[in-house]
């Protein structure tokens, strides 16, 4: 059935001062106007409390517990919704760079800690000022709507992390940042085919759907931006589904909703009608969604280069004509 989350995120819109509880202070009064939306979720940026100047790790990083996610704790039960609340942190002699998910009661759920922070000496010996980078086996954290994933700004020219967390079945991932992203953020979005949230230090935070489509974002004049995402879609290549829009639509009308792409060759569909969840549109009309479309050319491949004959595959929509 369809599976609607309210994800919100919140810009810090470079209003940064030299005290790290003065920036604490200023975005959560900038988050507080989410509280009464009710989301599921609110992603708050990157270390939002370091300032840009004058700042020490060994001075702000905090514990986890600590101060920052003892007040995102207070945010998340007022708002009955997950945080996810990035700081610098202390694990024993070592910084990290990190985002600490915190659940409807204020709980610790877990942490991600950046897996590619951004060097900040021309030899590369120093990486942001003495944070050590985070594991290489990226954590997915389960939450009461679905999975999610996150990344951390510098992560963003790293593909091979975000389709880790893509493989580990991420349906959503939050990226925290100290800049915009840009088409970059919309560019991964549409390859993993999952929605992805920005919340920037920056100028603009953005909510993005599978489609690379952006859905909702902050502006110049309003920090927060909020938007429902449907968790429950599935994304087919135009090949042997080149009617399949019109039929769902001739067939449901308004409970379902279709986007051909024809430039990319690609279908994305939702549900609209909690009685109609996507898989049984997926058994009823023979849909296949693009990763298993794209495991079927896979097979065949690896049969050719290994000289076998290429097996004989029996796909739903053997009937249907490949175009037009």
């Amino acid at each position: 059935m369809p599976r609607k989350v309210r994800i919100a995120t919140v810009c810090q819109n470079y209003d940064v001062v030299a005290s790290a509880d003065e920036n604490r202070d200023r975005l959560l009064r900038k988050a507080e106007a989410l509280v009464s939306s009710r989301p599921d979720l609110i992603c708050l940026p990157e270390t939002f409390t370091w300032p840009y100047e004058g700042g020490s790790l060994n001075d702000l990083a905090e514990t986890i517990p600590g101060p920052t996610t003892e007040v995102c704790a207070d945010l998340a039960r007022r708002a009955n919704a997950h945080v996810i609340c990035p700081l610098f942190s202390r694990d024993g002699p070592r910084f990290l760079n990190s985002a600490v998910i915190l659940d409807r009661r204020g709980q610790i759920v877990g942490a991600y800690h950046k897996a590619q922070p951004v060097t900040s000496s021309h030899d590369y010996r120093t990486l942001e000022n003495g944070v050590h980078p985070g594991p290489a086996d990226l954590p997915v954290f389960d939450l009461d709507f679905g999975r999610i994933g996150i990344q951390i700004c510098f992560d963003l020219i790293f593909p091979e992390t975000w389709l880790q967390l893509a493989a580990k079945g991420a349906e959503l991932v939050f990226w925290p940042s100290a800049y915009d992203g840009g088409r970059s953020l919309d560019h991964m979005a549409y390859q993993l085919k999952c929605p992805v949230i920005s919340s920037s230090r920056g100028h603009r935070s953005r909510i993005i759907d599978p489609m690379g489509e952006v859905i909702a974002q902050t502006c110049e004049s309003q920090h927060t931006a909020l938007a429902m995402i449907d968790l429950d879609t599935v994304v087919c290549h135009l090949d042997f589904h080149p009617k399949i829009a019109d039929e769902l639509r001739a067939t449901y009308g308004d409970r379902v909703s279709c986007r051909a792409c024809q430039e990319e060759a690609l279908l994305f569909i939702q549900s609209n009608d909690p009685d109609l969840p996507v898989a049984e549109l997926v058994r009823l009309h023979g849909l296949e969604r693009l990763d298993d479309y794209r495991e079927r050319h896979r097979k065949t491949y690896a049969a050719l280069r290994d000289g076998r004959e290429p097996e004989a595959q029996d796909p739903p929509y053997r009937d249907r004509p490949q175009h037009r």
